[in-house]
């Protein structure tokens, strides 16, 4: 045991040693008796030591905190064995310790730790497993392109909108009573009525089998037949078919990480407000929106902009999944669309089920990424063009 210490003890200096922040040989003692603390109250099941590790008032980005952090504790089980294996310098102030787990019969789970050293010596201040170690990477990627090449585009139409005097939208909006369900309230209100209906209407169930043809109409008809959910892409396509009835211009977007499987990716909708004179975000999957820190509501654009600068902005209170609540807070909303933000995807023409009538793809890509007319035409086909100007992909209907 011995000997396995001093092991460790090297291993641990080593990468302090090589960090970006070095800092004197006393912290790092005391950063790597830490990380030791933390691993023995792990694998000798002291709740109540590793407990004092957090302050009362705790609350995790994931939206956890003390009560919750102790219960799952205590749900641990057969600890077969806990070892620190690396402490890394994430930043000046903050750590991240890696400790991995072994679970009886066999089940190995890293557990990572961030640990500040402000106001106090040490203290965690959040506590994650592997999938919310790849996000926080994952969203990392939208600052590394975060810029646009802004390349004019010559003879680009620009995006179209269906009125709503089209029979199926006609169709949609009487056959649901669509007025009564967004209400005599302000136009903002009536926006994010018709978004909670869509919500409330339809589960959100990713696994379910793609309804087709793809419009509202038959999505709502076969969910509502068979007991069924949808994925985001079809909650999408349902609002999309209720804006466009009851009058608003909206588009379909889909949000896609850095990563090139289309799977791997978020599907929201775009509708212009004309009281704000400006594109706003709606989420109906999650029954979210974003607003900035004096209330005005944010769009796609603007979202991404105030992520990669680091900017304050807030999710709406009643974000939620399938009525329970969101998993990860609010913050781990907005880091999931932090790596569903690098490129946007919309149909050209918007109208009753859009993607059921071989629509004409336009993806706003950022500078540097250079991937996207060759992997994007092998998915859709020829119908289907790049773009890095986001002035041209944003702009307001009629511009």
């Amino acid at each position: 045991m011995k000997m396995r210490n001093v092991a460790l003890r090297y291993c641990l200096c080593l990468i302090l040693a090589n960090s970006v922040f070095p800092s004197a040989a006393q912290s790092d003692d005391e950063l790597i008796a830490y990380a030791d603390l933390i691993r023995s109250s792990i694998s000798s099941g002291q709740i109540d030591t590793f407990m004092k590790l957090l302050p009362r008032d705790v609350a995790f980005e994931d939206g956890s905190n003390y009560d919750s952090i102790r219960k799952d504790m205590q749900s641990i089980r057969d600890v077969a064995q806990a070892e620190v294996t690396a402490i890394i310098r994430v930043k000046r102030g903050l750590s991240r310790i890696t400790i991995r787990v072994t679970l009886k019969p066999n089940q190995v789970v890293p557990i990572y730790f961030d640990i500040s050293s402000k106001p106090e010596p040490f203290r965690i201040v959040d506590i994650y497993n592997q999938n919310g170690l790849e996000r926080r990477r994952e969203a990392e990627a939208l600052k590394l392109y975060k810029e646009y090449d802004k390349i004019s585009i010559r003879g680009f139409p620009g995006f179209s909108y269906m009125t709503s005097s089209d029979s199926d939208l006609k169709k949609l909006k009487i056959s649901f009573n669509l007025d009564q369900v967004a209400g005599s309230g302000n136009e903002i209100s009536r926006v994010i009525k018709l978004m909670q209906w869509v919500h409330r209407l339809v589960p959100h169930e990713n696994s379910l089998s793609y309804i087709i043809p793809s419009n509202s109409l038959n999505i709502i008809d076969v969910c509502q037949k068979e007991k069924r959910g949808v994925n985001c892409r079809q909650l999408a396509t349902i609002l999309n078919d209720v804006y466009l009835a009851m009058g608003f211009k909206s588009r379909l977007v889909t949000c896609l990480p850095l990563k090139n499987e289309v799977e791997d990716c978020h599907v929201t909708n775009l509708v212009f407000s004309e009281t704000l004179k400006k594109w706003i975000y709606m989420d109906p999957t999650f029954e979210a929106y974003f607003t900035n820190t004096k209330g005005i509501f944010l769009n796609h654009a603007e979202i991404r902009k105030a992520i990669v600068d680091g900017t304050v902005i807030h999710v709406n209170d009643e974000i939620n999944s399938n009525g329970r609540p969101y998993q990860g807070g609010k913050i781990g909303y907005i880091r999931y669309m932090a790596k569903n933000m690098v490129r946007f995807v919309c149909s050209m023409r918007s109208e009753f089920g859009s993607e059921q009538k071989a629509p004409f793809y336009v993806e706003l890509y950022p500078k540097g990424f250079t991937s996207c007319a060759e992997f994007e035409s092998k998915t859709v086909g020829p119908n289907f063009q790049c773009i890095s100007d986001p002035a041209v992909f944003w702009a307001n209907p009629g511009n």
